[in-house]
């Protein structure tokens, strides 16, 4: 699928424009490199930022998804991608009517054991260093198709449950039951010397996250405030590393962004089945 196919309505300068302001917002703001974590607050604005640009991006995949019974309640996933020579910025968003955004919680908190059953991709995910419940190091090994090598992913994990957002015009309107989960390299030059291996260096590919995301947010209703379901938004940024053609980028990057929406909504299908059938049999008993 050919992004500039979709840009055919949009004129180049816009596009520049665009495109530079999102690279400004997903790279790191100095050339020295960082060897510890970033101010969290600092990732979230541009995590929020992302998502304002994002809406600006070209629509390039959108899927209807019916949930694992197949549900009369449908939702879409909107995938949004640009490309910067390298540099892919995919968008996945979709609102799902059956899902309190804290039956995401598990997923965001259990996330080395949860994410390889969301990403087929993902080989193993392993925590290192820090605070689960706020910075913590992370290792991620990818594996990719034949004859291409496997990846190694190692960045910061930062988990933030029952956010309000960082703009002042909604500090004093802190909303519980958001949540989100950022994964990024910035700072990761410690953990790089200290957990990739001289044999994984020769085996694997590393590749780089600039910033990914999972965000759930509550949908309410308008009349009474009350929680009707989740907004469920992903963006990623990153370098695959080695020599991948963009043309394969370009197939690769809107399916991942998809899988990655469609795979967290099967996994929390799943765990509210799994409840419901305990209930159920709880109440037999």
């Amino acid at each position: 699928m050919s992004v500039s196919s979709v840009l055919v309505h949009t004129s180049c300068t816009t596009r520049r424009m665009m495109l530079l302001l999102l690279l400004f917002v997903l790279t790191p703001q100095s050339s020295h490199a960082l060897t510890s974590p970033v101010d969290p607050q600092y990732l979230e604005r541009k995590v929020e930022e992302l998502f304002v640009n994002a809406k600006q991006m070209p629509l390039v995949l959108s899927r209807a998804y019916k949930g694992n019974n197949g549900d009369d309640k449908p939702t879409t996933i909107h995938v949004r991608t640009s490309f910067d020579g390298d540099t892919m910025v995919s968008v996945a968003e979709a609102c799902h009517p059956d899902h309190d955004p804290d039956e995401f919680v598990e997923f965001l908190e259990n996330f080395g054991a949860a994410f390889p059953q969301v990403n087929p991709m993902a080989r193993n995910v392993q925590h290192l260093e820090g605070d689960a419940q706020s910075c913590q190091g992370v290792k991620s090994v990818l594996e990719f198709p034949f004859p291409l090598r496997n990846r190694i992913m190692l960045h910061w994990k930062y988990l933030r449950l029952h956010r309000g957002c960082s703009s002042p015009k909604q500090q004093k309107q802190q909303q519980q039951h958001e949540h989100m989960l950022i994964l990024s390299e910035q700072g990761n030059q410690e953990l790089l010397q200290k957990h990739y291996t001289p044999s994984e260096q020769k085996d694997y590919v590393l590749a780089r996250t600039f910033l990914c995301v999972y965000w759930i947010k509550p949908l309410r209703c308008p009349q009474t405030g009350n929680i009707r379901g989740s907004s469920i938004q992903y963006a990623f940024s990153g370098d695959t590393g080695g020599n991948i053609p963009a043309w394969v980028q370009n197939q690769v990057g809107p399916k991942t962004a998809l899988d990655s929406v469609q795979g967290l909504l099967d996994y929390v299908g799943r765990n509210q089945n799994k409840k419901q059938a305990a209930s159920a049999g709880n109440k037999d008993h």
